[in-house]
């Protein structure tokens, strides 16, 4: 039988052409499938950026912090939300799961929140002028508490610290040697370091006992003393605060005496008239209860704001050994002298010795203890982030994005 010529070529063509059709159509859904992936990248990079540019005003304004506020899954609701906007009603662009990895930008990790410290810190011009935010907060307020010293009595809001559970007990035992070691009081601190730009923002960003810095929207008085010490009252915030500062000026005192013939010999001739077997053993106790009279008057010093010089001379020695022995009154004596550290220089070289990690927590602690009970009070560091990183599906396909202030 013959074969038709005709028919073959009809065959061979439909074959060419159903190829054609597939290459066309594989052609077709690669370029698609790379416009989407064009799409997603440019426009997840930018939903990355509307995630952070939508900041917690008030957090940056008292603060200076960039960070904003949301949980994992609000996160990803809102990328999701902004994902179903843009690819509605286009059928080539399936957007399926969000995922959040929040961890590496928490602001509660010590890290992100020294950076975002270290930053404000090296702002050469810090204006702390507090907003005054009149947004309506709905939800369970507290008011700040009218009375000069205060203290944190709520448990939830105590075990909700970022420093709960943390202590920074026992650093001060070795102050006295370490300061020994020092020329000045500004002496443990160099510029330009992360430990000078973290006192500098101390002091600009917290109040002291001394001090209230025209900072308003705080609910503890003396802030600074709370990083030293971690109490939940000012009250034990200050004692502590005093005990501390005593026992640095002893030890110096201490050190000056025993440099100063004068008063050693002053303090062996009493010695050998109350202790005569031992004048020697009396002398070195009558010493330290002199070098503890002038420590409690170099206190009151500094409670006037009078300076007090680090390491002591004859001129600036106040004390007798008559007062020593008389006991520590509630007056003071003021020598006049014009040259020396402030209370405020006090703090911050026993801010030296707080370990940072411990210092960091504190300053959180600070944050959002005033934030929680001037602003809203569900507020929790835990919950504020200073970068995103998520996971996008689009067309069964992960995309990921990331974007950090």
């Amino acid at each position: 039988m013959k074969k038709s010529k005709k028919g073959s070529s009809t065959v061979f063509v439909l074959v060419i052409m159903t190829g054609l059709l597939t290459l066309f159509t594989v052609y077709i859904g690669a370029v698609r499938e790379q416009s989407v992936a064009g799409s997603v990248n440019a426009l997840g990079r930018l939903w990355a950026d509307s995630v952070i540019a939508e900041y917690d005003r008030r957090l940056y304004g008292e603060y200076g912090i960039f960070a904003y506020l949301g949980t994992p899954g609000e996160t990803e609701e809102k990328i999701l939300e902004m994902a179903e906007y843009t690819f509605a009603g286009k059928d080539y662009a399936d957007v399926g799961i969000c995922i959040c990895l929040p961890e590496e930008y928490s602001l509660a990790a010590a890290e992100n929140f020294k950076e975002q410290v270290v930053s404000a810190g090296k702002a050469s011009e810090i204006d702390l002028v507090i907003q005054d935010f009149t947004d309506p907060f709905t939800g369970e307020t507290a008011e700040t508490p009218g009375s000069e010293e205060r203290a944190i009595r709520n448990q939830r809001v105590i075990n909700s610290l970022p420093s709960h559970g943390r202590s920074g007990e026992g650093f001060f035992e070795r102050a006295g040697e370490f300061f020994k070691s020092l020329g000045s009081l500004g002496g443990a601190i160099s510029e330009g370091t992360d430990l000078f730009f973290i006192d500098r923002y101390i002091k600009t960003h917290f109040r002291n006992q001394l001090s209230d810095k025209s900072l308003e929207n705080r609910f503890l008085v003396y802030e600074e003393e709370y990083i030293l010490f971690g109490k939940t009252s000012d009250a034990a915030n200050r004692r502590a605060a005093k005990a501390a500062i005593i026992g640095i000026r002893e030890v110096m005192n201490f050190a000056y005496l025993n440099t100063c013939e004068t008063k050693k010999n002053e303090a062996l001739a009493l010695g050998a008239v109350l202790l005569p077997e031992a004048p020697e053993a009396m002398q070195q106790t009558l010493l330290a209860g002199w070098a503890l009279a002038e420590s409690f008057n170099d206190y009151e010093l500094l409670m006037r704001a009078r300076p007090v010089p680090f390491m002591k001379d004859d001129e600036s020695w106040a004390t007798t050994i008559t007062n020593a022995l008389d006991g520590v009154s509630s007056g003071y004596i003021d020598t006049g002298c014009e040259s020396g550290g402030s209370y405020e220089d006090h703090l911050s070289a026993l801010m030296c010795l707080l370990p940072e990690d411990i210092k960091l927590l504190r300053m959180m602690d600070l944050i959002q203890i005033n934030l929680k009970y001037t602003y809203r009070a569900d507020f929790l560091i835990t919950d504020c982030y200073v970068g995103v990183d998520y996971l996008l599906e689009v067309n069964g396909k992960s995309y990921a994005f990331s974007a950090e202030y």
